[in-house]
């Protein structure tokens, strides 16, 4: 009875005490840069890059990423970044000493000109969100420490 007490309270206290992820900044701002986006600034420890769809008119999301010390409001401050709409993110993701911010997918003013069809473009849209999240997903898993 008493191995069982000691065995419980060691138990709770391991919980809550597990540390935040840490990731290779360097190593994931990198791969981050290698994906099939364009790049739209860099800071030393983050990124902020656009993904487009496959006819690269349909839709467009840009990404921020970036790590402590480094904020990913800083990161979507950067001027092209800022220009492309980063500040008013859609979706958030934070992990560890990582941050992420996307604001997209959304269609893009070149697929109005065009007269891509709705359809179309809400079908690259979902797409390129899927594509997107698993992009940066990749590159956090291959950089935790």
């Amino acid at each position: 009875m008493r191995l069982l007490v000691v065995l419980l309270a060691l138990g709770l206290a391991a919980c809550g005490t597990a540390t935040p992820q840490r990731y290779d900044a360097g190593g994931a701002i990198d791969c981050v840069e290698r994906t099939d986006s364009a790049l739209l600034g860099r800071a030393p420890n983050g990124i902020a890059v656009a993904f487009a769809s496959p006819d690269g008119v349909s839709a467009i999301e840009p990404v921020a990423v970036a790590f402590a010390p480094q904020t990913v409001e800083d990161i979507a401050a950067l001027r092209a970044a800022r220009a492309i709409g980063l500040t008013k993110p859609t979706w958030k993701d934070e992990r560890g000493d990582a941050q992420v911010w996307a604001a997209g997918p959304f269609e893009t003013p070149v697929a109005k000109t065009r007269h891509v069809s709705k359809l179309d473009a809400n079908a690259a849209a979902a797409a390129l969100e899927v594509r997107v999240r698993t992009s940066i997903d990749a590159c956090l898993k291959q950089n935790e420490r």
